[in-house]
C-alpha cells in the first residue's frame, strides 16, 4: 500500500513538474455559487417554476471583451468556475431567461417577459451570491384613442406619460401632440396639416398576474354582446359615434366565443400606467378602458357597478382595451 502511495505522489510530482519545464502552469480557478429568484412586479420571489432555462455569461462592463457565453442552467442554483485569466477580463455575470411557453388555464396566464440581470463577479472566491430577476407579464392596451371636444376652436398640446412602450401612435406622437381642436371634435395635426377624428395610440405595459386578477365584471353571452355594449357604453358617458366606433373595433373580436368575461375601468389611468396631460386642461375627461377574456374565470363574480359620466364644457373622451390573455409579445 505504501508503495502505491509513493508511485502516486511521484506521479503528480513529474506531472507538474513537466508543466513547469514546458513552460505551462496550472491556472488558478476562481468559484461562483448562486441561488436564482425570480421577482415579479408585485413583488413576489419565485424559484423557477414558470421559467424554463436561463443562460450564464461573462460581461465586461467596459465594453473591451465581448459577452462571452458560460452555459445554460436548468436549475435554480449554479456552480461555475472561471480562470484568473477570464476574471482579469470580466467584471460581471449576465442572466437571460428563457421563458417557456405556459399553457393558459387562466385568462391571467402570460408568457412572462423577463430583464437580462447583471451581477458584479465578487471578489472572494467560492462566494455564494443571490441573484434577482425582474420578470412580468406583458399586456397589450389596443386603440385607445382620444376625442376632443373644446367649446371653440383651440390649440392644445398633449403629452402621455406611459409606463409601458408605444407601438403605434397615429398622427405619429414623437415628443407630443399638438392639433387645433374644433368643438365639433374635428382635429387638425399642426405638424403636418392633417385631419383627424381622434388622436390614436397602441402600446405594451408590463403587469403582474396578481393585478390582472378582477373579482367584479359580467359574463356574456356572444348573441348579446353588441346591444350590452350599446346600453353599457351610454350609460358610462359615450355618446352614438364614440360607440359605434368602439363596437365596431371590439365586437367582432368578442363574438367569436360563446361566452365573454368583460371588466371596465374607469378613469383610473388604465391601472396606473397611462397619464395624459393636456393643456389647457378640460373641465370633463372620461377615460373608459375595458379588458376582457374569452375564459371565463373560475371564481365567483360580482356585477360590476358602472359611474355614469356627464360632459360639462371643454371635454376629452378616452376609450381603448385589451384582451386578456393575448398580451404575451416577445
Amino acid at each position: 500500500m505504501k508503495g502505491l502511495r509513493f508511485i502516486y505522489s511521484m506521479s503528480i510530482l513529474l506531472w507538474l513538474f513537466t508543466l513547469e519545464t514546458n513552460g505551462q502552469k496550472a491556472k488558478p480557478v476562481h468559484r461562483i455559487r448562486g441561488e436564482v429568484y425570480f421577482l415579479s412586479q408585485s413583488g413576489v420571489n419565485d424559484r423557477m417554476g414558470e421559467y424554463d432555462t436561463y443562460d450564464i455569461s461573462l460581461f465586461d462592463k467596459d465594453g473591451i471583451h465581448e459577452t462571452l457565453y458560460l452555459r445554460t442552467a436548468k436549475q435554480d442554483t449554479f456552480n461555475i468556475v472561471i480562470n484568473t485569466e477570464l476574471l482579469n477580463r470580466y467584471s460581471h455575470l449576465i442572466f437571460h431567461v428563457n421563458a417557456k411557453k405556459i399553457e393558459k388555464k387562466h385568462f391571467w396566464d402570460y408568457q412572462l417577459s423577463c430583464k437580462p440581470t447583471m451581477y458584479e463577479i465578487p471578489s472572494r472566491s467560492n462566494t455564494l451570491i443571490k441573484v434577482n430577476i425582474s420578470c412580468y407579464d406583458q399586456i397589450i392596451h389596443k386603440k385607445p384613442v382620444l376625442y376632443i371636444y373644446p367649446l371653440q376652436e383651440t390649440i392644445i398640446h398633449i403629452k402621455h406619460h406611459y409606463r409601458g412602450k408605444h407601438t403605434f401612435t397615429y398622427p405619429l406622437y414623437e415628443d407630443g401632440w399638438k392639433v387645433l381642436a374644433k368643438p365639433n371634435g374635428d382635429l387638425i395635426n399642426l405638424k403636418d396639416s392633417t385631419q383627424h377624428r381622434y388622436l390614436f395610440w397602441e402600446g405594451i405595459s408590463d403587469m403582474s398576474k396578481q393585478e390582472l386578477k378582477n373579482t367584479e365584471g359580467f359574463i356574456i353571452d356572444s348573441e348579446v354582446i353588441v346591444s350590452f355594449l350599446e346600453k353599457t357604453l351610454s350609460h358610462i358617458g359615450l355618446n352614438p359615434i364614440e360607440s359605434n366606433d368602439f363596437i365596431t373595433f371590439w365586437a367582432p373580436r368578442m363574438i367569436m366565443n360563446k361566452r365573454c368575461f368583460i371588466h371596465f375601468r374607469i378613469n383610473d389611468n388604465i391601472r396606473n400606467t397611462s397619464f395624459l396631460e393636456i393643456d389647457p386642461k378640460p373641465e370633463s375627461i372620461l377615460r373608459v378602458f375595458m379588458e376582457y377574456s374569452h375564459q371565463i374565470p373560475d371564481w365567483e363574480i360580482k356585477k360590476q357597478s358602472l359611474p355614469a359620466f356627464r360632459r360639462s364644457g371643454y371635454s376629452v373622451i378616452e376609450w381603448g382595451g385589451t384582451e386578456l390573455g393575448s398580451g404575451a409579445v416577445h
